[in-house]
Order: C-alpha cells, then structure tokens, then sequence
C-alpha cells in the first residue's frame, strides 16, 4: 500500500478525524490470521484471529461449503441460512507449518464430498 498524504483545511479538521478512523477500523476489521482448522466427520472448526474481534471459531459443516480458494490466504464462501457468506483469512505461517497441510486436508475433503453429490444425483436421476 502506497503512503498518501491529504491536506484539509482547519474547518474539515473533524472530517479528517473521522476519515482516519474508519479507515482504521476497516484495516484491523479485514484482517483476520487463520490459527487452526479442525477437521471431524463432517464438521470443519476454523479458529481465527483479529485485532478487533479476537479469537472467534467458525463452526461449518462439509457440505454447506461452497467454494475454497488458497491463493495469498484462504478464501472459503459458504452456505449461511439462506443466503451465501464469504470470508477471507490471513496465513500467517511458514511453509513447513501444520496449518499448511490442514488446508490441504480441508479441500482434499470438500473435493470428496462433492463427487460423492455428484455420484449421487447422477444416481438418482438415472
């Protein structure tokens, strides 16, 4: 990110202070760091960490996982009730870390159980 510099004029001095603290709050908002990923049965458990928010899990089932995306971080979206839930994570580990290979388990089993979805349609409508 490229520094930038504005100039107000001392009436906008409280626009200033405000502009500064959204983009504060957005810049620690967005940020999540992926701790954990805890794979069951059917249950996947995502511990995160944020500045703001602190450490939060996030309890999905298997199937109600729609898309994962492990490109500068992970990106998983999402089955949520009755709409659809995107959230991007933050990996902050070294390569040999286990963090690494539990993503790899993560998608291996979204994989597995989408062609178990897709054998089963094709079974049923046949």
């Amino acid at each position: 990110m490229e520094p930038f510099i504005i100039f107000f004029k001392k009436d906008s001095i409280p626009a200033a202070i405000g502009l500064l603290i959204v983009f504060a709050y957005n810049l620690f908002k967005r940020n999540k760091i992926l701790l954990e990923i805890d794979l069951n049965d059917k249950i996947v458990i995502i511990r995160s960490y944020s500045i703001l928010n602190g450490k939060k899990e996030l309890n999905l089932k298997i199937d109600d996982i729609i898309e994962i995306d492990f490109f500068r971080g992970l990106f998983i979206k999402y089955k949520n009730h009755n709409e659809k839930t995107a959230q991007s994570f933050e990996i902050n580990a070294e390569p040999w870390n286990s963090l690494y290979g539990q993503i790899r388990q993560l998608k291996l089993s979204v994989q597995e159980n989408d062609k178990k979805l897709k054998n089963q349609s094709v079974a049923n409508s046949a």
